[in-house]
């Protein structure tokens, strides 16, 4: 899937010109980013602007497309990727370029002193240096991610479930004394903007009298046990660690760690670590478990043998690690058919966020928003970003109905009270002044 710059809902965004007379309206730029040996496309890269600290990654095909307006050619923009050396302009002279491609050179780096330096280590000390950097890399701080989310629900390999948003995810930061201590701090809670789901036709696993919710809330739960209490953290002692390999991942080296539990009664997971060879950076971890009901149904006993499959990657923007995907496949059976669900949140830009920190009745609030959105269904918005769902999915949406009806809930009312001069809270969000003060209330 493609991920393109959102240019409907970011009043500030990038500026590029032409280099022909200046015209009033906007126009778009659409480059793709190429190795320079290879001439393949760099799948991921980031896009940034350092001095307004801010960024969005390329798409799996390398290309990413901008807004442009003649009031910033000055702005600076760097263009990287893990393992290239990187690429600076200004928004003015990439306008200005004929060419369609940017090109990124490899970087040459010296793999004999890392291999001696692996001979060196033990897994574990690679693994505690990991830990040791996820303070340094990962932004402590909270940040806005604006991103896809996508959910698909398969049974006997048929879609029963479809679902895709446009959300701005409020990430809570690297706080182990708050993501390891309470649950609810760890979630990525998300404001809804545009969201669609095709005729959708299922109830809750544990109870079939409830209809089923957005499943954000397994992949959110998912992160915060697999992230931060996992082998980075305390428990590291309860895991055996081995280095598989040290590769090349993105053009990067990297070591790959393989962790398995040193007493399986007590954690039933295991996985693989991406850590880069030279600063020991988290880049992706994967974790699969084949117990994870008690995880994610630890209140519906009925559900047995769930597999799961989580994968988490970050990516570099300036000197710190955004997280750029997350996905979570489980498998498990209802009856005698196999049930398939996959759910991913991907792409999208990274800003600073002006609320500090939410406390816990705002996250539980926003929480509950998050499962039960009441939002109107605009195709435009899908058609625009050239986003066109699975063929094989039934699609029975309607322009006008709200998102409650479509999702089988009766109130139709979200938890937050919405100030009476305004009739939605998308209408609110585009007065970013009061809708700071909104997220800060204390309700």
């Amino acid at each position: 899937m493609q991920y393109f710059i959102l240019i409907k809902y970011f009043p500030v965004l990038l500026v590029l010109l032409i280099a022909q007379p200046i015209a009033a309206q906007n126009d778009e730029v659409t480059r793709t980013v190429i190795n320079s040996e290879t001439n393949e496309p760099v799948p991921y890269a980031t896009v940034s602007f350092p001095e307004q600290q801010y960024g969005f990654s390329t798409n799996a095909n390398g290309e990413f497309r901008l807004s442009i307006s003649p009031t910033m050619l000055d702005r600076k923009i760097v263009i990287s990727s893990i393992g290239f050396e990187p690429f600076g302009s200004t928004l003015g002279e990439l306008a200005q370029s004929e060419k369609g491609h940017i090109l990124l050179k490899p970087k040459v780096t010296v793999l004999e002193e890392i291999l001696v330096k692996a001979k060196s280590e033990t897994p574990q000390e690679i693994i505690r240096s990991a830990e040791k950097s996820l303070k340094t890399f990962l932004r402590q701080d909270p940040y806005y991610l604006y991103a896809f989310y996508k959910e698909d629900i398969r049974k006997n390999k048929t879609y029963v479930g479809y679902t895709e948003a446009y959300g701005i995810f409020h990430i809570s930061g690297y706080q182990p004394a708050y993501n390891r201590k309470n649950v609810l701090f760890s979630y990525d809670l998300a404001q809804w903007k545009n969201i669609r789901r095709s005729r959708y036709h299922l109830s809750s696993e544990c109870n079939d009298t409830v209809p089923r919710m957005l499943e954000i809330d397994k992949l959110v739960k998912a992160k915060s046990e697999y992230l931060y209490n996992g082998p980075f953290s305390k428990l590291r002692d309860q895991f055996r660690f081995t280095i598989d390999s040290l590769t090349s991942y993105h053009n990067q080296d990297v070591f790959i760690i393989s962790f398995t539990p040193a007493q399986p009664d007590e954690i039933t997971y295991r996985g693989s670590a991406y850590i880069k060879a030279d600063d020991y950076a988290l880049l992706k971890l994967e974790i699969r478990e084949e117990h994870a009901e008690r995880l994610f149904y630890e209140d519906c006993p009925a559900m047995e043998n769930v597999s799961a499959h989580f994968n988490l990657s970050y990516v570099k923007v300036g000197e710190k690690y955004y997280l750029n995907n997350v996905g979570l496949l489980t498998k498990y059976n209802s009856g005698p058919a196999p049930i398939e669900e996959h759910i991913e949140i991907a792409g999208g830009e990274f800003r600073d966020s002006d609320v500090t920190r939410f406390n816990e009745e705002q996250r539980m609030i926003v929480y509950k928003e998050m499962i039960n959105p009441d939002i109107v269904y605009n195709p435009e918005f899908w058609d625009q970003h050239d986003r066109p769902i699975p063929a094989d999915v039934e699609e029975k949406l309607s322009e006008d109905a709200p998102l409650p009806r479509q999702f089988f809930i009766s109130s139709g009312k979200r938890i937050i009270p919405l100030p009476e001069e305004y009739n939605s809270y998308q209408e609110m969000y585009k007065d970013r002044e009061v809708f700071r003060m909104f997220m800060n209330a204390d309700y």
